[in-house]
């Protein structure tokens, strides 16, 4: 079982992927406190009934109380959508480097950060077969990739003074994820749409397998000063995607393919209306030049070598509960 932890911090906790960990962690037996914002929606971490206090990872000042008297982090706050790239970097990087200064803080009494990286830090694999690795030199193609792989670096360089573990998933579903929701709203319209004829591969893996992998870590001190990329344990296509998601929608939609240089018109579009109207667009042209990167693939091995880690979900498995998940809510 290795170290139990007594207490842990949460920060992102009210966000898709925090709302998992904070399940996981409940239901592993962790004390669990999570540092919310004035205007955090609490609804689905509300059943845990985990500790709260008010902070937030830009406004370094709310920081020192959260971390006090508690035995890990779990950085999971994070920003994946931004008018501005200078958005991504004050959150991603900065707000990282406020929370690792506020555990160095601690006098050495912190046991383990375990910080939620991505896949995008590194970039994207050269091809199908040649899976991104730990070691793989990072290439982020976007401000989002940028910044992370910032705030990557900065949890890194704390290394010396606190143990720091960094899990890097590629893109992530499940129950609370918005990005697939569109998707399977598309389907259960009747239409897919496809962007080229490029064949597209990619990884993925559910929030819950995510929020398992975070507890092992917790539990095993082998996690500590180590990078870990994670996957389902298969490469997927994005035609095998949308297959999936139909037949667990019990649709068969019409697939409507669609120029790249349109889809460009229609990122730049979501560009100029995300600056009009203060909001950050769901797709702008950074975004699109990360979708349109042929191979976001990686190999999750280190992690299943040391530490055991196997995932849970399959890509059916997965999309069905996801799926079950969205009709209990209201959102299909």
């Amino acid at each position: 079982m290795g170290l139990r932890m007594r207490k842990i911090l949460v920060t992102g906790a009210s966000g898709f992927v925090g709302y998992h960990v904070v399940a996981a962690l409940h239901t592993a037996g962790f004390a669990v406190r999570c540092l919310v914002r004035a205007h955090s929606r609490l609804d689905l971490i509300d059943g845990f009934g985990p500790e709260l206090v008010p902070g937030d990872v830009t406004q370094p000042d709310t920081l020192p109380p959260a971390v006090r008297d508690v035995d890990a982090v779990v950085h999971c706050a994070g920003l994946t959508r931004a008018r501005r790239p200078a958005g991504f970097f004050a959150v991603n990087a900065e707000g990282t480097r406020h929370l690792c200064d506020a555990c160095a803080g601690m006098g050495g009494r912190m046991q383990q950060l375990i910080m939620i990286g991505s896949l995008a830090a590194l970039g994207p694999a050269a091809g199908p077969d040649e899976p991104v690795t730990e070691d793989n030199l990072p290439r982020p193609v976007g401000p989002y990739g940028r910044s992370k792989l910032a705030g990557q670096q900065i949890a890194a360089s704390f290394r010396d003074r606190f143990p720091v573990t960094i899990l890097l998933p590629p893109a992530v579903y499940g129950p609370g994820d918005v990005d697939f929701l569109t998707y399977f709203r598309l389907i259960k319209r009747g239409v897919m749409p496809r962007i080229g004829r490029q064949a597209r591969s990619l990884s993925l893996l559910h929030a819950e397998d995510l929020a398992r992998a975070v507890v092992l870590c917790l539990q095993n001190p082998a996690s500590r000063q180590k990078d870990y990329l994670l996957e389902d344990g298969a490469r997927h296509t994005w035609d095998e995607v949308a297959a999936t998601m139909s037949r667990v929608m019990d649709r068969n939609p019409l697939t409507i393919r669609l120029p790249e240089g349109l889809a460009w018109a229609v990122a730049q579009l979501g560009g100029w209306w995300g600056a009009v109207s203060g909001r950050p667009p769901v797709l702008n042209p950074d975004r699109m030049q990360e979708f349109l990167c042929p191979h976001w693939v990686c190999q999750g091995r280190r992690i299943r070598d040391e530490l055991g880690f196997v995932p849970q979900f399959d890509l059916t498995a997965g999309f069905r509960q996801t799926r079950d998940w969205y009709v209990s809510r209201g959102w299909l």
